[in-house]
């Protein structure tokens, strides 16, 4: 009964969506820009974006939010060809996401998916690319007569790569950096400083030897801090599994020696209280950025480590902050040295639906680029990160230079920062070399985003923590169970 129950509703969602997009493609009399052809096809291009972004481009938009100035631009575009667009924008909220999900799987299979819609961490890329819910986005830029692959960062986009099909664009991208407590020992400091970048699991391994060499001293010091305190378990997990699970050749090595000892390490920290649970009070003594030299200095004394990977950002990687809190930003990468994109585990990045009408979507994403993540004299589109990576290189060095000389936010920099006031001797050399160290990391490998769904393990992972299982049982148990998804 429950599955004729199901089969009822899938069709009559189904049925309302079809009927629903009728007017997708229509011809309509009215020609907004005056004096287009009588007939003109006005074609109408759907998008599903989370409320918050809309609200945040909302607040720092100096006119339009961002998503009306690439159809204004594309629009421009189209009008040599006779043709016009309009968007409509969709917005969720991020608490909806449990029942959303479900509810755009019925979109893909139905073939009634949102032209364009922005990617979650809950969503499983992966699964979408095989099962062919998504359109290639290298195929869109190949046959695109303004675009050719490299005028991007190959590298980023490489992070949402499977199987050599691109199925998410990031707009911009920047990276995660980890900085370590001026409190802590000097030694600690100095075995700190002498790395070029760190992984999570050396970063546990650091921790372990602080609180093993000083067992009092340290009691109530919390291994690493970045946004929202979501350094965790979940996400040091959900990462790690990049490094042991191959999902273009379809093969786990969950069950392997090394992640049993990164499973053992895991376990030590969370019994020695390492990750903080409390993210309210993360979130009110917020990350590095354009928090004041107080928070900052409170981190200090309750993390080992801090990441900066919103506000500011990398600045802290490039110039000496006036008031010493964590030294020595340094890059956090996988056990291949590939860095991992900063942002809730992803940038900002969409997916274009294969159903949809794909050319034209890509179309809007590459004038999307501009307003969302490149830094101008008039206008900081994305306030909290202001040292975003447009993805599109030739907006590079302009948007570095644009976002230290003329943002709303240069007067932080040279406030927060030595030598970076304006009559400030060596100021112009602080920049150049900042743009370098900035030019030097925008090549580097990155890091492929999670794709192996961190609630399949879960459980696995709450039986370890708790003692319920050994970690070679948990490493088994998870191996099955990402082995078992993988061909499914």
């Amino acid at each position: 009964m429950q599955k004729h129950k199901n089969l009822l509703l899938l069709i009559v969602v189904c049925t309302i969506l079809v009927l629903s997009a009728c007017g997708r493609d229509r011809i309509d009399d009215y020609a907004p820009n005056g004096d287009y052809a009588e007939g003109a096809t006005i074609e109408v291009l759907s998008i599903l974006i989370p409320e918050t972004l809309l609200n945040i481009l909302e607040t720092f938009s100096t006119s339009q939010f961002h998503f009306h100035i690439a159809e204004e631009t594309l629009n421009q575009e189209l009008y040599e060809l006779n043709r016009e667009f309009e968007l409509e924008i969709s917005t969720f909220s991020w608490r909806d996401i449990v029942d959303l999900l479900p509810r755009m799987e019925v979109l893909m299979m139905a073939g009634e998916m949102y032209d364009i819609f922005y990617l979650m961490p809950q969503q499983n890329l992966w699964r979408y690319s095989q099962n062919g819910f998504l359109a290639d986005i290298y195929t869109l830029i190949d046959n695109c007569s303004h675009t050719n692959r490299e005028d991007f960062f190959i590298n980023a986009l490489n992070a949402f790569t499977i199987n050599d099909g691109l199925y998410a664009f990031p707009l911009g991208f920047n990276f995660e950096y980890i900085a370590i407590s001026a409190e802590m020992p000097q030694e600690f400091v100095d075995r700190f400083n002498g790395m070029d970048a760190i992984t999570p699991i050396e970063l546990m391994h650091m921790y372990i030897d602080l609180r093993s060499r000083y067992p009092n001293e340290f009691d109530s010091l919390f291994v690493a801090r970045n946004s929202f305190a979501s350094f965790n378990p979940d996400f040091v997990l959900e990462r790690a599994l990049s490094d042991f699970v191959n999902v273009n050749e379809q093969v786990s090595n969950i069950n392997s020696n090394r992640f049993i000892e990164f499973l053992n390490s895991l376990k030590h920290v969370h019994d020695l209280h390492g990750f903080s649970v409390s993210a309210q009070l993360d979130f009110m003594i917020r990350t590095s950025g354009l928090c004041t030299v107080g928070e900052r200095q409170r981190g200090s004394v309750r993390y080992m480590f801090n990441s900066d990977n919103v506000f500011l950002n990398s600045i802290f990687a490039y110039f000496e902050p006036s008031r010493q809190s964590f030294l020595y930003h340094i890059p956090l990468v996988n056990n291949y040295g590939e860095l991992y994109l900063s942002g809730f585990n992803r940038p900002h990045a969409f997916s274009i639906a294969a159903t949809g009408n794909a050319a034209l979507a890509w179309d809007f994403l590459r004038h999307l680029i501009v307003p969302m993540a490149v830094t101008t004299n008039y206008r900081q589109p994305r306030g909290w990160n202001t040292l975003t990576i447009p993805i599109k290189r030739s907006y590079f060095e302009s948007n570095f230079l644009s976002t230290i000389y003329r943002s709303f936010r240069a007067d932080a920099v040279s406030l927060q920062f030595t030598g970076m006031g304006e009559g400030d001797p060596g100021r112009e050399e602080r920049i150049q070399r900042a743009l370098d160290i900035h030019t030097a990391f925008s090549e580097m490998p990155v890091a492929t985003i999670p794709l192996v769904p961190i609630s399949i393990i879960e459980e696995d992972l709450s039986l370890f923590m708790d003692g319920v299982i050994t970690a070679e049982d948990a490493a088994l148990r998870m191996h099955n169970r990402v082995s078992l998804w993988l061909i499914e």
